[in-house]
């Protein structure tokens, strides 16, 4: 009979399919920049940076010559930290190296964007540390055929001779049974019973305990950004409106889309104010998930599809959150999870 293949552990498989999801996302839109290169829109932004306070002696050519070897260098890594994720995924040992490595160019990748980057740039390491976690590495130990048969736990050989300074009670107790529950009567006149064991609840699976955390943990920081946006405008939308003509990539935006900086900024308002409301219900969903609330798998199963569609539209910065949101549904979509969510 052929032996049953062993399972792989959750660690491992949250850590591939974060990085293989966050490669692919990123090879889309290197495909799509590509696509669409030398456009007249391209030409004139990498003109501007070159005209800015910082005096560069390039022409546009050379600069949008290199940056066309840039992306498909960083294309062709995508594609290649895809791979990496499957054979990862399949208990590949060399491949387990290089996908560390991935994870660990994706978080200064993140970390470079600014704030909106540093909840990725966690993501990233924490992969990192899944795939040289205990269970992982035994995991691929046994996969690869490195796994050694642990020594039995040596027993106490009652017939040898004692130790020097050991007493004939403490030579009972080492060799002596058990005992086994002392029985008591609940009332006069009753037959006597064994003590009952005190009742115990099922313990949460890891997995929803990791969905909670991730849900509490993104709705966290994008709730902090767009609603410290949204309170800004409120305050002060004068002000706001002067922040965002300081900014050349919001002076970009009001040119390509043909509006003024008070439109824009009125947009971004409502946006950001969606996107905090979004986000405080993802938040209350993980808490949910957390109590074990009625409902709580089918509100947090709706808000991660909300997140994803919102995150998949918001290119590139939100494809990190799409990716959660598609990992959180695979958490508690789980037998584990299901059984636990559903047990009260």
């Amino acid at each position: 009979m052929n032996a049953k293949p062993l399972p792989r552990p959750p660690k491992v498989t949250v850590a591939c399919l974060f990085i293989g999801l966050t490669c692919a996302f990123m090879l889309l839109q290197f495909i799509s920049t590509l696509s669409q290169w030398g456009s007249i829109e391209l030409q004139e932004q990498v003109a501007e940076a070159l005209d800015g306070p910082v005096g560069v002696d390039l022409s546009v050519d050379t600069v949008l010559s290199w940056l066309r070897v840039l992306l498909n260098v960083l294309a062709a890594g995508a594609a290649a930290g895809i791979v990496l994720a499957v054979y990862a995924a399949r208990g590949h040992q060399a491949s387990r190296v290089l996908l560390t490595v991935t994870a660990a160019l994706l978080a200064l990748v993140f970390v470079s964007v600014g704030l909106l980057g540093l909840l990725p740039a966690a993501f990233a390491v924490g992969c990192a540390f899944y795939l040289w976690s205990p269970e992982a590495r035994a995991w691929y130990a046994a996969k690869n055929g490195r796994v050694t048969a642990a020594p039995a736990p040596a027993r106490p050989d009652p017939f040898a001779a004692p130790p020097a300074g050991a007493t004939a009670e403490s030579q009972r107790t080492a060799v002596a049974p058990a005992a086994p529950p002392v029985p008591h009567q609940a009332h006069p006149g009753q037959p006597w019973q064994h003590a009952p064991a005190a009742p115990t609840g099922p313990r949460r699976p890891q997995s929803v305990l990791t969905a909670a955390i991730v849900m509490l943990s993104s709705a966290g920081v994008v709730a902090g950004v767009a609603g410290l946006n949204a309170l800004l405008y409120v305050v002060s939308p004068d002000e706001y409106v002067r922040l965002l003509q300081d900014q050349p990539l919001m002076a970009d935006s009001v040119r390509e889309l043909d509006t003024t900086a008070e439109t824009l900024a009125r947009w971004m308002f409502i946006g950001c104010s969606i996107l905090t409301v979004v986000s405080l219900l993802g938040a209350l969903a993980g808490v949910l998930l957390l109590t074990r609330t009625k409902g709580a798998r089918v509100f947090a199963l709706v808000m991660c599809a909300v997140t994803f569609v919102i995150g998949l539209a918001a290119v590139p910065m939100g494809w990190p959150w799409a990716a959660a949101a598609a990992l959180v549904v695979w958490w508690i979509t789980r037998q584990d999870a299901r059984a636990w969510l559903s047990s009260r």
